[in-house]
């Protein structure tokens, strides 16, 4: 199970934000949140490998991001979970090879805040965006490739504003936070990702 206001404790639990965003190949400058058990994060000179075995955790870094920002990451698969077909949308099957996560504080503390997180889902098509099976606070976005192969690097850019205007119908501001997930606790099987460098630039391509 994944707790939404786990992450917000995450990121905003008195970390100062940094200039960039801290590298994935020494971990130093990022938390850990456990959800169910631990997954295993190591880091190495080409980023971040995350395995979970039957585990949901997460690692964030409190980052502001100003308005007009543009993130951008490499991602690859190793393993998805085994979900039954349609479980994605579900509590059952809330489980993804790999999430980044975006999110903004609210006015009132961490009920108000919010999160759109980018996933690689395996059932429904790139694009395609619906709210988290434990609250509508945040919402998920499919963001893999259409022709999507596993073991493969793929890279993602997402323009931070649009996508947040889309999710959740409001301007966006600034993001307060980025974390990022290998889960397979729901779903009681296991999976594997690794992610490049996250760099965030200029909203303008």
């Amino acid at each position: 199970m994944k707790n939404w206001i786990g992450i917000s404790t995450l990121l905003f639990s008195g970390a100062l934000a940094a200039a960039e965003l801290p590298s994935l190949t020494d971990l130093s400058g990022w938390s850990v949140q456990s959800f169910v058990g631990e997954t295993q994060y190591q880091a190495g000179p080409q980023g971040l490998t995350g395995e979970a075995n039957a585990t949901a955790s997460a690692l964030g870094v409190e980052q502001t991001i100003p308005a007009g920002k543009r993130l951008l990451w490499t991602w690859a698969v190793d393993q998805l979970p085994t979900l039954a077909t349609g479980a994605e949308q579900t509590k059952q099957g809330d489980d993804f090879g790999a999430r980044v996560y975006v999110v903004r504080k609210g006015l009132f503390g961490l009920l108000s805040t919010q999160s759109l997180v980018y996933v690689w889902s395996q059932q429904q098509p790139p694009g395609t965006l619906w709210d988290s099976p434990y609250t509508s606070k945040v919402k998920m976005m499919a963001v893999q490739p259409a022709m999507a192969t596993l073991g493969e690097w793929h890279s993602v850019e997402r323009d931070l504003a649009a996508d947040w205007q889309r999710a959740f119908g409001r301007e966006l501001d600034q993001v307060d936070g980025v974390a990022l997930m290998v889960d397979a606790d729901n779903s009681q099987t296991q999976a594997r990702a690794r992610f490049g460098q996250l760099v965030v630039r200029e909203g303008v391509r």
